[in-house]
């Protein structure tokens, strides 16, 4: 009747490596998740300039007439890529992902690469910016959750920015849910950003 991931760590000295456990209403393990259930995503915190807002960056994006903010999942669809899912068996699971954040090489950002203002996009490893992973559990088979963490990779304190919390939106709605399975904002906001979006609806 539950599902919870809770991410253990991340490490990133080529392409970012997640450890996370999964649980259900009990508190057991859950294990033999698939590739298919799941899907990450790797952001990062702009600080803001002259006065502005600090905004996150995804780094993973894929070309749909303009910049769309992605994530690393197993689909049919083109432009989507996915790492490698490692079941543990004991209710740990280890995902790499398949975009090395460190290579801009690897980093495709589709052109024109910039927001929608038409400021030019800067996908470059930052490590000293808070970062944030994000795994949706996209199987509609299972309970919904979304599993957020953020981090700073060199070490330091961790910047926040809540403007608008998942609590404050189920105040009214019984439970915020778009796009299938996706009930977190602090997963939402690592796609909708100034960042990403489609030629003709900025």
């Amino acid at each position: 009747t539950a599902l919870n991931i809770t991410i253990t760590g991340v490490k990133i000295s080529s392409a970012p490596v997640v450890n996370f456990q999964v649980t259900n209403q009990n508190g057991e393990s859950v294990t033999g998740l698939a590739a298919a259930d799941l899907r990450f995503n790797i952001a990062k915190l702009v600080p803001g300039t002259y006065g502005g807002s600090s905004t996150w960056q995804n780094y993973i994006y894929r070309a749909t007439g303009g910049v769309y903010g992605n994530q690393e999942r197993v689909t049919t669809s083109s432009g989507y890529r996915f790492g490698t899912l490692v079941d543990h068996k004991d209710g740990t699971y280890t995902y790499t992902f398949s975009t090395d954040i460190t290579n801009r090489a690897d980093i495709v950002c589709p052109s024109p690469c910039t927001d929608a203002n038409g400021k030019a996009l800067d996908l470059s490893y930052q490590p000293n910016l808070t970062h944030r992973v994000t795994i949706q559990q996209g199987n509609s088979a299972y309970p919904r959750y979304n599993a957020t963490y953020d981090f700073v990779p060199s070490g330091g304190a961790v910047f926040q920015r809540e403007i608008v919390r998942t609590s404050k939106c189920n105040q009214c709605h019984k439970e915020l849910r778009l796009h299938g399975s996706r009930v977190e904002t602090r997963l939402c906001v690592t796609c909708h950003n100034p960042g990403s979006w489609v030629a003709g609806s900025p």
